[in-house]
């Protein structure tokens, strides 16, 4: 079981990669989601929330990935019902 300070670390840090994905540009923004996403994969607490959300039937973040990436980096999404 995860302690209030282990819980309150990650969030921080979930902010901190956050807030570096957001302030990324085109030169980083491909490096700075990877540390993104490699910390929800990694974190103890974070990790069990990327799990559900890779169980979302539809949910299909590398093939939306990708075709933002054809598209020129227009980061678009639809939330489908």
């Amino acid at each position: 079981m995860l302690t209030s300070g282990q819980i309150q670390r990650s969030i921080q840090r979930f902010g901190d990669y956050a807030d570096d994905l957001l302030r990324s540009d085109m030169n980083t923004f491909e490096d700075t989601l990877n540390v993104f996403l490699d910390f929800c994969e990694s974190d103890e607490m974070f990790s069990a929330i990327h799990l559900q959300l890779l169980s979302v039937p539809g949910a299909e973040f590398d093939s939306w990935y990708q075709e933002r990436r054809k598209t020129g980096g227009q980061l678009s999404f639809q939330i489908r019902p």
